[in-house]
């Protein structure tokens, strides 16, 4: 069936491109002390990004 293997390349193609710009702004280090402080940064980050695009679609 050609539909659901282009459907996982498209889904793929997808993360992929988010990864890449997610990985653009985050700096070359996360210093985190605790688990949970790491896990808070990244999240402000895809958070960041998220804000980003939202701003841009508004412009």
């Amino acid at each position: 069936m050609p539909w659901p293997q282009y459907l996982a390349i498209v889904g793929r193609r997808v993360v992929e491109t988010v990864g890449g710009m997610l990985h653009a702004m985050f700096p070359q280090r996360i210093h985190a002390v605790t688990q949970e402080g790491f896990v808070i940064k990244v999240l402000s980050f895809v958070l960041a990004h998220n804000l980003k695009l939202l701003t841009q679609e508004m412009a």
